[in-house]
């Protein structure tokens, strides 16, 4: 009985956990009419800022009981890709339009290529730049794995090596599904990855990035 209670316990704090996750995420949604606003910046909570995983769960469920939404407005610098692409995959099956209003930045113009019609606001931003992984965190990610999905620095040296190949493939194949010019897509994975380019109005509707 006693075990039993204590397990009971830990799963109660679990559930807890998660709805206080998603209780911090949805802030980053709001409905107007039509319109299903995605801003990860202006929460209270600044470890829930991104685009995150517990994000595309709430993406779903909102866009399920909301059929009347056509756009999603986003304002984002970015955050996970996997998570990134998920979110765009829904967008893309809800058949919905795209629209930034802010800044637009990393990742988040994965969600924003998602969409049928792309408009930005004037003032507002998009943003590229090549994926970046630092040292340390790839020092936490090595020595997490270390045993179990390579032996020495070697092994991961080569998976790292495949990964990279793989990743830069998979956003010129998407770039180039969402109708974006070979000669942009190319660009995007050109700029710096400690910098942001933000290209003008008029190279992004002639490369077909933004499209009314």
């Amino acid at each position: 009985m006693y075990f039993k209670r204590i397990f009971n316990l830990f799963l109660f704090f679990l559930i807890f956990q998660n709805n206080q996750i998603l209780a911090d995420n949805i802030d980053k949604f709001a409905i107007d009419g039509s319109t299903l606003i995605y801003d990860t910046e202006n929460i209270d909570d600044l470890e829930s800022i991104g685009i995150n995983a517990e994000d595309p769960d709430i993406f779903f469920q909102i866009l399920s009981e909301n059929p009347q939404i056509t756009t999603v407005q986003l304002n984002s610098e970015g955050g996970f890709q996997e998570d990134a692409y998920t979110i765009s995959d829904l967008i893309i099956d809800f058949d919905l339009n795209t629209h930034v209003n802010g800044t637009c930045q990393s990742s988040c113009t994965i969600l924003f290529l998602a969409g049928n019609k792309r408009t930005v606001e004037r003032g507002s931003t998009l943003g590229f730049h090549q994926l970046h992984w630092p040292a340390e965190s790839q020092k936490l990610y090595y020595e997490y794995f270390l045993g179990t999905d390579w032996n020495d620095e070697f092994e991961y040296a080569e998976w790292v090596y495949n990964d990279a190949q793989a990743t830069v493939l998979n956003d010129m194949k998407y770039l180039l599904e969402r109708g974006v010019e070979s000669s942009f897509a190319i660009k995007t994975l050109q700029a710096d990855p400690n910098d942001m380019w933000i290209p003008r109005r008029k190279e992004l509707v002639k490369a077909g990035v933004i499209v009314e």
